[in-house]
């Protein structure tokens, strides 16, 4: 099993979106736990 964890940095773009969807399509044939938080500079 594989755990990730993507905060706000990592998912602050559509090119940001795109990179954790090719490092997770890397790890499609394993289990996976994924954790993301907020996008760049949002809150609730």
């Amino acid at each position: 099993m594989q755990v990730f964890k993507f905060g706000g940095a990592s998912l602050k773009d559509a090119a940001g979106v795109k990179n954790v969807a090719s490092i997770l399509q890397r790890f499609q044939n394993q289990s996976l736990v994924v954790i993301v938080s907020a996008m760049g500079k949002t809150t609730n």
